[in-house]
This record gives C-alpha cells, structure tokens and sequence, in this order.
C-alpha cells in the first residue's frame, strides 16, 4: 500500500510541478548578466529550480542522498550507471550544477520534463548516428567554454542490467578534450539495489553520489583517459562499502519543499 501511495504522489508531483518549472525559462535571459556579478551557476534561479524539483521527487519516492567530494567548475564529470534514478539523484545530490549528455529518445518518455531539460541546456545524443554524436559533443565542449557550464555523461552509454561496471564509451573524453576541461570521475552506490530491473517502483532508501579526485588531460590521449578513469571507478567502488555515517553530508532542502519531505516522512 506504502509502495502504491508513493508511486502516485510521486508520478502526480511530476507531472503537475514540472509545469511550473517552465516558468524559469525566461530567467535564462539574465544569465550572462548573473554570471558577471560573480553568480556561480549552482546559484542561477533555473538550477535552483530544477536542483529543488529532483530533490523533491525523490523524497517523494522515498530516497534520501549523501554526498562526498567536490569538483572544480567546469568539468566533464563521469559517473557508473546503475538505474533510471541516476540523472535525478546527481542533479539532486551533486556538489556542482550539471546539465546532461541524454539519449534523444528520453523526450518521448516524459516531453514536458525532458523537454524542459534540453531548452536548459541538456544535451540530446543518437547513438545510431555517429556523425550526429559527435556534433551533439561539441555542442557541449562549446557550452563548456561559453558559460563554464559542466556536464555529466555515463560512460557506459546504457544502465547496468547487472550492477556491474560495463564497458566505456569514449565520447566522454572526446568532449573533456575539445573542451580542455578537468575530467571529474565519480561513483553512484544503492540506486541498483533500491530500484533493481523488472521492477516497478524503487523501496525507499539512501544513495551516495562520491566525487573522486579530478583527472588531468593534458598530454594524454582518449584511449588513456579512458583507462585510467575506468580503473578508478571500479576501484572506488570495490572499495565503497555503501554507510551512511554520521559525518556525511545530507543534502538541505528549502523550506519551500519542507512540506514535501514532511509527507514523504509520514508516508514512510
């Protein structure tokens, strides 16, 4: 019964509340300005926007966030790929504001919401069409450079059926390149075990969103980038014995939501 109240208060939250983060849009105009008084863009009115709607959502749905580490702005960050709560959880939970590398596909799931995502500045991809991929790529190494704006990508192109670290792709790395921009690895741990495949719904639960140590890219190539940032990964997460100890770091929600996550809590 708890699992059936969730699913609806969340679906219903989404798709009534998106709507309203359409509003934002407009405030995009007054970004460049934003940004020369000193506004990072963690802090622009539709990060802020969309940061509290993911965060929302996924109270909602019964999940809590940690997160540990930081990245220096701007960065391509990549990040294991277990579940379809990853892009909400790092857009949630990570320490910078991200915009996404989202296969094109994503707007037919959802076009109110991941419509919203590509006018904000996410990235829409066709995997099938190679020539298409890599300019969807630069266009993001171009936002990069534009408006220190930092992307994250799943390397692995697809979520994990298994749970197991899957192969890479090498478009990540192509964009830190063209963009010049650090290489930020990180891991995402509890999403597969709360929201496993052939399921319907995630249990409620905690994720950790860690952001490991940034890469350098000078003088090195994809395919070493590739390597090393792969090897990283899977070591951090052999060693990530997933605790929520009593020094991580929750994320604070705004007193705007604070009814939201006040139900969430009755309703667990």
């Amino acid at each position: 019964l708890l699992c059936i109240i969730r699913f609806v208060a969340t679906w219903s939250f989404l798709l009534t509340t998106v709507w309203g983060l359409w509003l934002f849009v407009p405030t995009m105009l007054f970004n460049p300005l934003l940004r020369k008084l000193g506004v990072p863009n963690y802090w622009l009115p539709v990060d802020i926007a969309t940061r509290w709607f993911a965060q929302a959502l996924l109270f909602l749905a019964g999940i809590r966030g940690v997160s540990e580490g930081n990245a220096k702005e701007p960065t391509v960050l990549i990040c294991n790929h277990l579940s379809a709560l990853d892009s909400f959880v790092v857009y949630a939970f990570s320490p910078v504001s991200m915009r996404f590398i989202m296969k094109k596909t994503m707007i037919y799931y959802c076009p109110p919401l991941f419509g919203l995502a590509k006018v904000v500045g996410c990235i829409t991809i066709d995997r099938k069409n190679r020539e298409e991929a890599i300019s969807a790529l630069k266009r993001g190494a171009s936002k990069i450079k534009q408006s220190g704006r930092s992307f994250i990508v799943f390397p692995e192109g697809t979520r994990s059926r298994s749970g197991v670290l899957q192969p890479f792709k090498k478009g990540a790395f192509h964009m830190a390149k063209e963009a010049n921009v650090l290489l930020t690895p990180a891991i995402i741990t509890g999403p597969w075990d709360l929201w496993p495949p052939g399921t319907l719904f995630p249990s409620p639960g905690t994720i950790k969103v860690k952001v490991l140590d940034s890469i350098e890219i000078k003088d090195k190539s994809v395919d070493d980038l590739l390597l090393e940032s792969r090897t990283v990964i899977a070591k951090a997460i052999d060693e990530e014995k997933f605790k929520v100890h009593d020094n991580g770091h929750y994320i604070a929600t705004a007193p705007a939501i604070g009814w939201l996550i006040l139900l969430s809590w009755a309703i667990q």
